[in-house]
This record gives C-alpha cells, structure tokens and sequence, in this order.
C-alpha cells in the first residue's frame, strides 16, 4: 500500500526539524543533522530534549515534546532508516528524554485537555437527520454512525474480539482524528470529542446538525 502522510504529520514533521535546526544553528553546530553519525546525534538529542523552548521561552507540553521527538523520527527514518526512539541504540538521549518527560509530568504540564461530550439534544438532532430517508443509502451510513455512538453520550463500542480492518477505500475517507479517548469502567467502549465530530459534519454538508 502506498504511503501516505496526513496533512498534520507532515505539518508535525516540518516543524520538528525546523526546530531541531534552529537549536543546532544556536549551537552553532552543523544543520545537516541526517548525515550526523549515530553518536552525534545522540548526544545532540540529549541536550536537545532538555533545552528544548517555546519562542517565549517557556516548556513545551509533554505532549508537544512527544509529537517533535516522533516528528524527528519519522524524517530520520526515511532518511536513513534508524530509529531515534531505539533504547538499545539511542541509550543517552532515550535517557534525557525520559527524564524530561518526568519532569514535564512533576510541573503540571502533562496533562491532557479533555473535550466535552457531545450534548444529548445535539445527538437527537444527529439521529432525527440521519432518519429522513430511510432509502436513502448514505444517510443509512451516517444513521448506524449515530447509532453506534448512542444517543446518550459520544461514545461507541468496539469489542474486543473484534480485528480492525480497511473498510473503506482512501479517496472515501473525510479525515483522521486523534485515538478515541477511552471510557472509564467499560474497556470495550470510546468516545470521539465532538469537535472532530463537528467538522465531519461540516465536510458532510449536514447543516441541520451544525
């Protein structure tokens, strides 16, 4: 299957390495940072990790220090095929990062934004749309969408059994959104914040909804 980088991934890539070499620049060291050897670059990691700023000169998110660091390593890895991420290889630096990580944790600054649930009377809405056109095949789609998020609360259940599949070709898919959050007490069922639910109703053209 063709590789195929989302738009945000290759937003995430660009920015890490403009980052990444803005550092070096800093440092005044050498911005060809692919062709540094596995040594260089894992002491330059290590340093990196730990200096790592904000333009105002503020921590980054433990979050946003993950998405770089993966960023970083998606661009190296097609670059030159090793893996910063590699604990065996990357030994100082894997070491700097789990360190910072903990920090950013100690600060306050790991946690995670949660989105509210979608309203009641906004599924409601949702489910009365989708039930127009009982013939109609698409609104069918949307309508076991709905279904399958409930009419209570945006959450759908994916059991365990069950193996993930490509159910639908790439032109047919509308967007990607982060992991569904999972529900507490039921490991079986998750939740999509219903500001990602919004747009896709928006590329839909379902205005009744929006």
């Amino acid at each position: 299957m063709k590789n195929i980088e989302t738009k945000n991934t290759k937003k995430q890539k660009t920015t890490a390495n403009k980052l990444f070499r803005e550092y070096l620049t800093e440092k005044s060291k050498p911005i060809e940072f692919e062709q540094y050897t596995v040594e260089q670059l894992d002491n330059t990691l290590a340093s990196f990790y730990l200096e790592m700023r904000s333009k105002e000169g503020k921590l980054y998110k433990k979050t946003t220090m993950q998405a770089y660091r993966q960023g970083l390593n998606r661009h190296i890895q097609k670059c030159r095929d090793i893996d910063i991420c590699n604990e065996d290889i990357f030994k100082k630096s894997c070491k700097s990062y789990k360190g910072m990580s903990k920090e950013l944790k100690r600060l306050g600054l790991a946690a995670i934004k949660h989105h509210s649930s979608i309203k009641e009377s906004d599924i409601g809405k949702m489910y009365s749309y989708f039930c127009k056109n009982l013939e109609d095949a698409q609104l069918l789609q949307y309508k076991n969408a709905c279904t399958q998020l409930g009419k209570n609360h945006s959450c759908f259940s994916w059991p365990r059994k069950m193996r993930d599949r490509k159910w639908y070709d790439i032109d047919d898919i509308l967007r990607t959104i982060p992991i569904p959050e999972a529900v507490k007490g039921n490991d079986s069922h998750f939740k999509v914040n219903d500001s990602d639910w919004r747009e896709v109703m928006v590329q839909l053209g379902i205005k009744d909804f929006v």
